[in-house]
């Protein structure tokens, strides 16, 4: 699970907040890009945690009560399962600070399974803003946003560039 989410989900974060900050007129974006960010690192998080694999949604609803630095936007992602719309791009910036915090938290062993909280935001934006500047964006939103079936997405995204 570590290496899941030292590799792809910080893949994912990154080039996330390479997107968002590269284009500032990014106000809002389609909804599901923040539900399969937020929810599937919260849903990491749960697992590790509690040894449990949670839905998305109860793994945001409880990544809220466990994380209240992230609490709006997980709920936020929370919501837009249940109706679709727009995600605001603060939103989706929070995302990719959330992977961050969660991946050095378990990484470096702060989370220490239902002992203790995540590393602070702060810490984790002033460490992500150093290696993000020095990070190409790749790949653009579009090209990020899941595909209908969640196997086709995660296909898509491993598949190495042609």
């Amino acid at each position: 699970m570590r290496e899941n989410l030292r590799t792809y989900w910080r893949g994912v974060g990154e080039r996330l907040r390479a997107e968002i900050e590269a284009d500032d007129t990014i106000v809002t974006a389609d909804g599901d890009m923040l539900g399969w960010v937020a929810l599937g690192v919260a849903r990491m998080l749960h697992t590790w945690d509690t040894g449990d694999v949670a839905s998305k949604s109860a793994a945001g609803a409880w990544g809220a009560e466990r994380v209240p630095d992230f609490a709006d936007m997980l709920l936020a992602a929370v919501n837009l399962r249940a109706e679709p719309g727009p995600a605001s791009g603060a939103h989706l910036l929070d995302a990719a600070t959330f992977t961050d915090v969660v991946i050095e938290s378990v990484s470096i062993g702060v989370w220490a399974r239902s002992r203790c909280q995540p590393a602070r935001r702060a810490t984790v934006a002033a460490n992500s803003a150093i290696v993000s500047s020095m990070i190409l964006p790749t790949v653009s939103i579009d090209s990020m946003r899941p595909a209908t079936s969640p196997d086709r997405a995660i296909a898509a995204f491993m598949s190495p560039p042609k």
